[in-house]
């Protein structure tokens, strides 16, 4: 047997590379690599393996909590982040890791995950959406690396959604080695539920029993502020002077945020509701936006086909955009601006999407 000369510890770009490469495969090469494509499937090798390679006893042994499952995830983000750090440098670097429970919802949003009470998690079950006749949306929380090779090495990676063309799935099944046939799920059945609509949104907000505010929390008021992005309506509860009723965003001690509703008076909340959590909160924000006159805004470049928003879409219309188009990398660490590019053939039924919500699109 020949000897193998041990070369010592391996650097951290090679480290990265080598994570990069069991993530994504050969896609790991392409300069359209973004940070959210890896960030997505760093979260389902993590749940995966704290879940099912555990082989639990019972489902509620497979259940993973969310502190436990980011910190897996950052254990092996950390040298990926550190290699993208270093090839950005003289654009400076990305502190944060933006792994958070945010990022979590949103993959429960779009159906790679399941949000369980008490702040638990499970991977979704592997599944086909179709998009086209020619193209499927994978979903499901199994890592891409444990798929059949030839599904791997071509799924098409938009962000944290997974793409593979009609003909691959009618070709392979999904694993290696095995007779399991690939399971599917309609659009609408994806999509979810039809949403309330802005009228009935604001009936309830209005609605909503209040009870004496007694626990104070990192309270945030959101006030809909006419040309800023919805990331920058949430006020300090300082500044709020004129008395109402408001929606909240308060972070507990550590680090889950929540929704209530609260009447404040002289900078005070004096009631608030029960915590949001059935709500879509996000929606919600676009009613009281309309409501306002304080319309969230988007941009809209027909030659190049591509759409930036600066404020994320509610749940539904986040997925009926996934069906028309696919999700760019922005050339920069952070999650904004969202980019879209949506073929001509889609223009209209995307114009319907956000028009329905009143966004406002400039050309």
């Amino acid at each position: 047997m020949s000897a193998i000369a041990w070369e010592g510890p391996l650097s951290t770009r090679e480290v990265a590379w080598q994570l990069t490469e069991a993530l994504v495969g050969a896609q790991s090469q392409s300069r359209e690599l973004s940070e959210e494509v890896l960030r997505a499937e760093v979260l389902r090798v993590a749940i995966w393996e704290q879940s099912v390679l555990t082989q639990p006893h019972s489902l509620e042994q497979a259940t993973v909590s969310t502190q436990r499952l980011l910190r897996r995830a950052r254990f092996l983000w950390q040298p990926i982040l550190s290699d993208f750090n270093k090839m950005k440098s003289s654009e400076g670097t990305f502190a944060e890791d933006g792994l958070s429970r945010q990022t979590l919802e949103s993959l429960a949003e779009q159906g790679d995950l399941l949000s369980l009470e008490k702040g638990r998690w499970l991977p979704a079950p592997l599944r086909l959406v179709p998009l086209s006749q020619d193209r499927y949306l994978l979903v499901g929380g199994i890592p891409a690396s444990l798929l059949a090779r030839t599904i791997f090495q071509k799924l098409y990676l938009h962000g944290s959604f997974r793409q593979l063309d009609a003909s691959l799935a009618q070709k392979h099944l999904p694993f290696d080695g095995s007779a399991e046939p690939w399971q599917f799920q309609t659009q609408e059945s994806w999509l979810g539920d039809s949403p309330l609509s802005f009228d009935e949104l604001l009936r309830r907000f209005l609605e909503v029993p209040l009870l004496p505010q007694t626990t104070q929390y990192n309270t945030e008021v959101y006030i809909p502020l006419f040309g800023k992005p919805q990331s920058n309506r949430w006020l300090p509860l300082d500044r709020i002077s004129e008395r109402g009723r408001y929606l909240l965003r308060s972070q507990k001690r550590w680090g889950q945020r929540f929704y209530t509703i609260g009447y404040i008076e002289n900078g005070q909340i004096k009631e608030q509701s029960q915590d949001l959590e059935s709500w879509d909160v996000r929606r919600l924000c676009y009613a009281l936006d309309d409501n306002a006159q304080a319309p969230t805004c988007v941009k809209w470049n027909r030659r190049d086909g591509v759409l930036t928003l600066y404020s994320e879409l509610p749940g539904r219309e986040r997925k009926r955009l996934a069906l028309l188009g696919t999700l760019q990398a922005n050339g920069t660490n952070l999650y904004y601006p969202r980019l879209w590019r949506i073929q001509p053939r889609y223009e209209q039924n995307m114009k319907k999407v956000l028009r329905d919500i009143a966004i406002v699109i400039h050309e």
